[in-house]
């Protein structure tokens, strides 16, 4: 599906898995990224909504790509931590986007939360804390 809001571009993110999942939109709010997807047949479980497997997979992209744009190059996150609570089903069609807020950017760790939502209407709320991990050179 090509027809999603203005402001928002397709993305590729380094994991083949988000190829699987995707694809993924990101625009920018104040700053802050916003990631979007549209929900394909792929995504749905037997009664036309997305399978949690796919929110929550969203939750954790959103969220560690809340930490990865405040990094320096070669410092990337790893998650030790996700917690997802399901409100309401998205539906086949459906343009759900996750909405996330950075609560702490450590040299170690860091700790965002957010929602996803359809409409403006809440779909799931989620939190994670993650490991900053530093490339090591030579």
């Amino acid at each position: 599906m090509s027809d999603r809001p203005a402001g928002f571009v397709e993305t590729t993110f380094s994991f083949p898995i988000l190829g699987e999942t995707g694809p993924y939109f990101v625009a920018i709010d104040g700053g802050s990224p916003i990631v979007g997807l549209h929900v394909r047949p792929p995504h749905c479980q037997a009664r036309g909504a997305a399978h949690g497997g796919v929110l929550a997979t969203l939750a954790d992209v959103a969220l560690s790509y809340q930490i990865h744009v405040q990094l320096a190059e070669g410092v990337f996150v790893s998650t030790t931590s996700l917690t997802i609570n399901y409100v309401r089903p998205a539906r086949l069609g459906a343009w759900i986007e996750a909405h996330c807020v950075l609560d702490h950017l450590g040299s170690r760790n860091a700790h965002a939360h957010g929602r996803i939502v359809c409409e403006g209407e809440t779909l799931a709320t989620m939190s994670a804390a993650f490991a900053i991990v530093r490339e090591k050179r030579g």
